[in-house]
């Protein structure tokens, strides 16, 4: 990878720190040198830098200042250590106090455009993942909910009310009323919002895999595990799991889970050891579950655990007067993702699918 167009600040002292600047600047970085930690946060106060490099030549304790401050705050967001052959332990240590990786002096090209490169990568995937998640914030804020119907209005209070807690809620209403667009209006007005939203259908997974779905498996755990592969739970670590149309699951998966939300913990398929996780659960169904509890087809166990908060979403045909909004919100979307010129509907047009069925 080029390093063309980065701002390298080096900080370090010795007598190879010439040699290091050209080998950044051959790579196409441009280079900012300075001696120790007072000279580098003048520097970073001037202008911003995409990495340094610190030397170990400053002395250990000159060099965890300077990993202090610069990685304060991710003033910077890479760090690296520069490190002589004798000096890897040190290097070593300063991991856990902010840096990224080290590089051994004498520096090579090579070895250089690797782990830089690499670094590099790392803080646009980061860069991406945060501009993805300021967008999918914007997107799901509860102010965009269209509630020009008293029962929208409610849901909407109701987002506005659970989504700083981290009780469980259950959302109920037919198909296609949006229920799932109600679970992420949730998560992305919590303090969740940067973690993870992830969504399970329990209708679409087989009831001899959703385990494996919810927990993830050990490798040969059974037939076809050839890794170990983490389940949704886990992946929802720090962020929101929405089971979605809960009422197909089996009781056996409902009584695992009915311990996961007591306990907060679970194994994977074919596991020994216990995995903690801090997840909030949204559940979904578009089926009557206390007719599935009459039923034996729903444990009311669990069911008391997932109703601590209920949001019923009333069906379009209740909320005619939300329409009009929902009709221009999707003609927009899709001339936008089509990249067609701003359209919109007449007046006859709208009347017209208010009176469809």
């Amino acid at each position: 990878m080029s390093l063309e167009g980065k701002h390298i600040l080096l900080v370090d002292r010795d007598g190879e720190t010439a040699a290091t600047q050209e080998v950044l600047r051959r790579l196409g970085a441009r280079v900012v040198t300075v001696a120790g930690a007072d000279q580098a946060m003048r520097e970073i106060r001037r202008e911003e830098f995409d990495l340094a490099l610190i030397g170990l030549d400053l002395g250990e304790k000159g060099s965890d200042e300077a990993l202090r401050r610069l990685s304060d705050g991710a003033r910077i967001p890479s760090i690296l250590m520069l490190a002589r052959p004798g000096e890897v332990e040190a290097a070593l240590r300063a991991l856990p106090k902010g840096a990224s990786d080290y590089l051994l002096k004498p520096v090579a090209a090579a070895e250089v455009e690797a782990r830089v490169g690499r670094l590099l990568r790392w803080q646009e995937h980061d860069l991406r993942a945060r501009h993805l998640q300021d967008e999918m914030s914007q997107r799901y804020l509860v102010g965009r909910v269209v509630s020009r119907s008293a029962g929208m209005q409610r849901v909407r209070q109701q987002i506005v009310q659970v989504a700083p807690a981290r009780s469980t809620v259950l959302i109920l209403g037919e198909s296609g009323v949006g229920k799932e667009l109600v679970a992420k209006a949730i998560h992305y007005n919590s303090p969740r919002r940067v973690g993870p939203f992830i969504a399970l259908n329990c209708s679409a997974i087989p009831e001899t895999l959703i385990e494996s779905e919810l927990f993830g498996h050990e490798k040969g755990a059974f037939t076809g595990a050839h890794e170990r592969q983490r389940g949704k739970f886990e992946l929802a670590h720090g962020g929101t799991l929405l089971l979605d149309e809960i009422g197909e699951m089996g009781l056996g998966t409902q009584a695992k889970l009915l311990r996961v939300l007591e306990e907060r913990e679970f194994m994977r398929v074919g596991g020994s050891r216990p995995v903690r996780v801090d997840v909030r659960v949204l559940a979904a169904s578009n089926r009557d579950l206390r007719d599935l509890i009459a039923r034996r087809r729903f444990r009311d166990d669990l069911y008391f655990r997932l109703n601590v908060i209920t949001i019923r979403v009333p069906p379009l045909r209740g909320r005619r007067e939300d329409i009009p909004e929902l009709a221009r919100s999707l003609l927009e979307q899709i001339c936008r993702d089509n990249g067609l010129p701003a359209k919109r509907l007449g007046d006859g047009a709208v009347r017209a699918l208010q009176r469809h069925a």
